[in-house]
């Protein structure tokens, strides 16, 4: 497992196949140097120069790192694979994997979508969203830490295509999740045109359940990332050391999902303070629930596309 960017297919992997190339050796025109080393093979005596001597080697090692496929590749083989890691490499490897963790929160994903129904659809404050966003983390790291245990202790209980079948599960619930919000503003709505009387309750509170319903549902599905950075230390000797990586990642991942709900929020509320002054502003603000919530059905099925396709 050295290249990252084909961690699903690896993942439900059973077989693998290995075809070795070395390059072909130069032919030794000058005399067999003293340092050589005589093997007997059949009856018959090979001369070998010593391999820290061989040019060939060493242009066969520089040729193959080089070729590494992507930086990512290349970053994790210096810093999250190591046997015995150093506390300059700790360190560096910790702040690389909350680096990574922030960057797979401001990639497109369902996270954000759910964090756009809380503070919009929900009306969501900062409290809210923090909960929201550290429920995600713990339960996005929670699950790389369990399916990484089963990996490492070689469980056959675990299918080889449970990440997506995961994804197909959170991802229908984000559909369902959307489509409730989607229809009670739709029922809002339609109570509003025909003059009925409606209340916004501003100050009320979302309940604890609903947010980790929330949370739950959008942090089930573990990054291949991590979980492959996990089972890779572990099998290096180095368990603890994958741990604090994934543990870093989490964190990473959930201050950027809380930096966006925050900044759904404070957009949002800007909005409506200057509803009265502007008219486009006003039909922006009343139609952002049912954009959040649109916004959460797409992400869902996106979703489970993306997981059905890597099942079948």
């Amino acid at each position: 497992m050295t290249n990252y960017d084909e961690i699903p297919s690896l993942l439900t992997q059973l077989e693998a196949e290995f075809n070795f190339e070395f390059p072909v050796a130069k032919e030794v025109t000058e005399e067999v140097k003293e340092d050589e080393v005589s093997v007997a093979v059949d009856s018959e005596e090979v001369i070998a120069p010593p391999l820290s001597a061989s040019p060939v080697r060493e242009e066969f090692i520089e040729a193959n790192t080089k070729n590494s496929t992507s930086w990512i590749t290349r970053l994790s083989d210096r810093y999250f694979r190591s046997i015995d890691p150093s506390p300059a490499i700790v360190i560096i490897g910790s702040f690389l994997a909350f680096v990574l963790g922030a960057l797979h929160s401001i990639a497109p994903g369902h996270g954000k979508s759910i964090m756009a129904v809380l503070a919009l659809a929900e009306r969501g404050r900062r409290k809210e969203i923090y909960r929201l966003g550290i429920t995600m983390g713990i339960t996005h790291t929670l699950g790389v830490f369990i399916l990484g245990s089963f990996f490492i202790l070689g469980s056959n209980f675990i299918p080889p295509d449970i990440i997506p079948i995961l994804g197909i599960i959170s991802g229908t619930l984000i559909i369902a999740i959307g489509a409730f919000y989607l229809a009670r503003f739709i029922k809002h709505a339609r109570k509003h045109r025909l003059g009925h009387e409606h209340h916004h309750h501003h100050d009320e509170a979302v309940s604890g359940r609903r947010i980790a319903l929330l949370g739950v549902v959008g942090g089930m599905v573990p990054t291949p990332t991590a979980l492959t950075v996990l089972v890779g230390t572990a099998a290096l000797g180095s368990a603890w050391y994958g741990v604090l990586l994934v543990a870093f990642y989490g964190v990473g991942m959930t201050l950027v999902l809380i930096f966006a709900g925050r900044l759904i929020e404070n957009l949002y509320r800007f909005a409506e303070s200057v509803v009265d002054s502007r008219g486009g502003v006003r039909i922006m603000v009343q139609r952002a629930p049912a954009v959040a919530a649109s916004a959460q059905i797409l992400a869902g099925v996106f979703l489970v596309a993306i997981s059905y396709g890597a099942i079948i």
